[in-house]
């Protein structure tokens, strides 16, 4: 016999009750193995009482033992799963009353077994209606009728403590053994978070949507394929369609002529392919009423989170009338100069209108981390549009006046400072009289605008005072005895310096932190010059690069 299933059970009931009914035990077999038996058997005894044999009968049962071990494992297993879910598990009857709920359903509601057992979903677990302002009662009744057509659905719910959540259900209905419907089957998946970044992301849709249909320009992007995966109104019209939909998807070689999309392909390969900008490069193109357009087209690539190029942004400025403008009075340079002045003009003005919008979109932020991001962006905007300013103010709109720039971007960085900063913080410009085209100026300009917003939020902490410098020097070329050409080009080095707290780690700051000193390696690339930096105590940054002589 089996250890677990001693005979002297057998003997004791015999000698004690004189038979034994539906009693089981094991047996072992010749070759080892047991098989479960059930007995029932009589003692037969002698006129003394004394037992002489036993009269049964002996049932193999082994199989309905086996069976009846399984189907409670995986009862036990079942149980398990359930209560152990990350997911809410729940049945309802065909009135809408809950009949089981798992314990993760039971935490995540927050209710009691006893609270929700019994009770309908519907207020309890389930609003009236939604915050969307959809009834849900009508939707929980067809549910009971027909889980079918609720096999995957999603809806509000609510908490005890009345916290709104959002989840998506799958209803599987359960049958009796009259294919009549039992009880509705439910496990939920919470995505109240995934619903919060759906809408998040709708309304920063939204906001883009308006900004660009604002512009009076015409913006949009491309994948690796070409398709325009995003267009603005201006840029619908340009392509000759009604409405931005009608854009998307579209190619070059879907909309222009063989040989004008070729060239527009061969543009975007330079910027797909080797990363390379083209910016406000003149460029003509016949529109749908088939006048010749000329614009200024800028296109630079589309980088995704790891860097890699995913497609391309573009920018076109209809310049047509300026061009015209410049053919009729090609021959007056100062007539030239003042319609490149206008155009320079009206780019800071779109710039100042790009900041307003941001702005404004700021001051409506209630988060944090958003209102710095937009802060910065205003603050890059407005380096951009400053330096168009000062290109349409100078003698000549091919030489930026570096001193009047840089001092003046110096004072409106100071001006948008945390004015707790700024009171114990000076800032300083030393800046040399230079003159620089606006391909050099305008990466310089936001050089000094990173650089210097950088060290006014990060420098000085804890009250400290200190100053940051804003230096801009001519270097003296290089003097040899042997004879050669006159120098082609002259070195110029940026500094920007504070005696604040400095960066622990600077080269990793650069190598893998914010936006803004990422910004200025790239920066510093667009110059062609070098960047090397210095601290703690305190933290320099030194960019040195060169301008042709003429």
């Amino acid at each position: 016999f089996h250890p677990e299933h001693p005979r002297r059970r057998f003997l004791e009931a015999m000698e004690r009750d004189g038979e034994v009914r539906g009693l089981e035990s094991a047996w072992r077999r010749a070759d080892g193995s047991y098989l479960y038996v059930r007995e029932s058997a009589k003692a037969v005894r002698d006129e003394s009482g004394r037992i002489l044999y036993f009269d049964g009968v002996a049932e193999d049962i082994t199989e309905q033992r086996q069976a009846k071990e399984a189907l409670a494992e995986s009862e036990r297993k079942y149980r398990e799963l359930v209560q152990n879910a990350a997911s809410i598990i729940l049945r309802m009857d065909r009135h809408g009353a809950i009949t089981f709920i798992n314990e993760f359903g039971l935490q995540f509601f927050g209710f009691s077994e006893e609270e929700l057992l019994g009770r309908n979903v519907m207020d309890t677990i389930v609003p009236q209606e939604e915050s969307t302002g959809r009834k849900l009662k009508p939707m929980i009744e067809d549910i009971c009728r027909h889980p079918e057509k609720y096999a995957n659905n999603i809806n509000e719910n609510i908490c005890k403590d009345g916290r709104r959540v959002w989840i998506a259900w799958t209803n599987r209905a359960v049958l009796d053994e009259k294919g009549q419907l039992k009880e509705i089957f439910c496990v939920g998946t919470d995505i109240t978070a995934r619903r919060q970044a759906e809408e998040a992301l709708a309304r920063e849709r939204t906001l883009l949507r308006t900004l660009l249909d604002l512009l009076p320009v015409a913006v949009y992007a491309k994948d690796l394929q070409g398709r325009k995966i995003l267009a603005n109104k201006v840029e619908a019209r340009l392509m000759g369609f009604e409405s931005v939909e009608e854009v998307l998807g579209k190619t070059d070689h879907d909309v222009y002529p063989k040989e004008v999309a070729d060239d527009f392909v061969r543009d975007d390969q330079r910027v797909l392919l080797k990363g390379e900008q083209i910016l406000n490069r003149e460029q003509p193109l016949r529109s749908p009423d088939g006048t010749m357009r000329w614009f200024f087209v800028s296109k630079v690539p589309l980088r995704d989170e790891w860097g890699r190029i995913s497609g391309l942004v573009g920018v076109s400025v209809d310049v047509t009338e300026e061009r015209e403008a410049r053919e009729q009075l090609r021959a007056a340079l100062e007539e030239k100069t003042a319609l490149l002045r206008e155009v320079h003009h009206r780019v800071k003005n779109n710039l100042q209108t790009v900041c307003s919008l941001v702005h404004l979109q700021k001051e409506q932020t209630a988060d944090p981390a958003i209102a710095a991001l937009l802060e910065s962006t205003e603050r890059r905007v407005r380096s951009m549009a400053m330096l168009h300013e000062a290109i349409y103010q100078s003698a000549s709109v091919a030489r930026v006046p570096a001193a009047a720039y840089l001092r003046r971007l110096c004072d409106y960085l100071a001006s948008v400072a945390d004015p707790a900063v700024a009171r114990r913080v000076r800032l300083l410009a030393r800046v040399a009289e230079a003159e620089f085209p606006p391909q050099t100026a305008l990466p310089l300009g936001l050089l000094v605008s990173e650089l210097v917003a950088n060290a006014y939020k990060h420098a000085f902490p804890d009250q400290r005072k200190g100053v940051i410098k804003v230096h801009l020097e001519e270097l003296p070329a290089a003097s040899g005895t042997l004879p050669g050409p006159p120098p082609t080009s002259r070195t110029f080095e940026l500094v920007v310096q504070d005696d604040g707290a400095g960066l622990p780690d600077l080269e990793a700051a650069l190598q893998g932190g914010s936006l803004g000193l990422q910004l200025v390696r790239s920066l510093a690339r667009q110059l062609g010059g070098t960047l090397t930096h210095e601290g703690p105590p305190g933290t320099t940054f030194r960019i040195r690069f060169e301008t042709p002589m003429n």
